[in-house]
């Protein structure tokens, strides 16, 4: 069973997951499916970069709001 249809058995409408572990095509795949990401802990602007860049739909948890201010606004 992959992801996706693990977490549709398990009714998910919201996946927490390591941010090395999230690309372009997972992240596209689960939204289209209404499935909320939040991708953690990119503590690096690079890595908060690269996943505002996959979608504004997905949550930045980090422990560097710091960068994340003065990356995002």
């Amino acid at each position: 069973m992959d992801l996706l249809e693990r977490l549709q058995v398990l009714q998910c409408s919201f996946l927490s997951i390591g941010h090395p572990n999230l690309d372009a095509n997972l992240s596209a795949l689960l939204i289209s499916q209404g499935i909320t990401i939040m991708g953690w802990t990119p503590d690096d602007t690079r890595n908060m970069k690269r996943l505002a860049a996959m979608s504004p739909e997905i949550m930045i948890c980090t422990n560097r709001p710091d960068l994340w201010v003065n990356t995002f606004l």
